[in-house]
C-alpha cells in the first residue's frame, strides 16, 4: 500500500495460501487476472464465497455487486475492475440468510466493506484469535454492518489475513498471524484494496 501511494488499505479476497493464486474472479483495468476456483481446499471455497463483488465502473464509481444470474462475472463488461468475494451479508438493507456451516458460525477475525444509505463507504476489520479479541461469526458481522446503517455489505477474506492500514500510522488493527495481540502480525496476502484520498481545492 505504501509503495502504491495509498492513503488507506485493507486485505482483499480469498487466495491459495500455498501458491498465492487468487481463489475468486479478479479483473483489473479490463484484464481478467483469475477466475473462481473451488479445488484449493475441499468444502472451503463454497458458492457463498463467490456471490458478491467490489467493483468500479468506467467512471471510477465504486459499488457492490451481486453475482449475475446468467453469464457469470465475465459478462459484466461495464465494470473494468471487479474483485469477487463473499458471502454477501446485506443487500438493500436486509441481512442475507446464510448457511450454518463452520466458516459462518465460528468466531474469527473478519474484514468487510459496506455502503450506507447516505453512500458512505465503510471499511471494517474485527480482531480475533486472541484472549483480548474473540472475533465474530459471519452472522454477528452482518449485524454490525446493519447497526452501522449499511444498505449493502460484503465479507472479504478474514482470519490471519485481516489487516487495516493507514498512511503515516501503519497497521491500525491487530493481525493475528503472529499469535500476539500487537500490530506486527501481518500475513502476506495475494491482493489488497487501496484507497486514495484527494483533497479538493477550496475557494474563498
Amino acid at each position: 500500500a505504501s509503495e502504491a501511494g495509498a492513503s488507506l488499505a485493507l486485505n482483499g479476497s480469498f487466495f491459495n495460501m500455498d501458491s498465492g493464486e487468487p481463489a475468486c474472479f479478479l479483473k483489473k483495468n479490463d484484464t481478467i487476472i483469475s477466475v473462481s476456483r473451488y479445488d484449493f481446499k475441499p468444502n472451503y471455497f463454497l458458492n457463498e464465497l463467490d456471490d458478491a463483488a467490489l467493483a468500479t465502473d468506467k467512471n471510477g464509481t465504486f459499488t457492490l455487486l451481486k453475482q449475475p444470474e446468467t453469464g457469470g462475472w465475465e459478462s459484466m463488461l461495464q465494470y473494468p475492475n471487479i474483485m469477487v468475494t463473499g458471502p454477501l451479508l446485506i443487500w438493500d438493507g436486509e441481512i442475507n440468510l446464510l448457511q450454518d456451516i463452520p466458516f459462518n458460525t465460528t468466531r474469527n477475525p473478519r474484514t468487510g466493506v459496506c455502503i450506507t444509505e447516505a453512500d458512505v463507504i465503510l471499511f471494517i476489520t474485527v480482531d480475533g484469535r486472541s484472549d483480548q479479541a474473540a472475533g465474530m461469526t459471519i452472522h454477528e458481522f452482518a449485524q454490525i454492518m446493519k447497526s452501522l446503517g449499511c444498505q449493502d455489505g460484503v465479507n472479504l477474506d478474514g482470519g490471519g489475513s485481516t489487516a487495516l492500514w493507514c498512511k503515516e500510522k501503519g497497521i491500525l488493527n491487530r493481525p493475528s498471524d503472529n499469535k500476539v495481540f500487537d500490530h506486527e502480525g501481518e500475513r502476506t496476502v495475494s491482493n489488497i484494496i487501496t484507497v486514495n484520498f484527494i483533497e479538493e481545492n477550496k475557494q474563498e
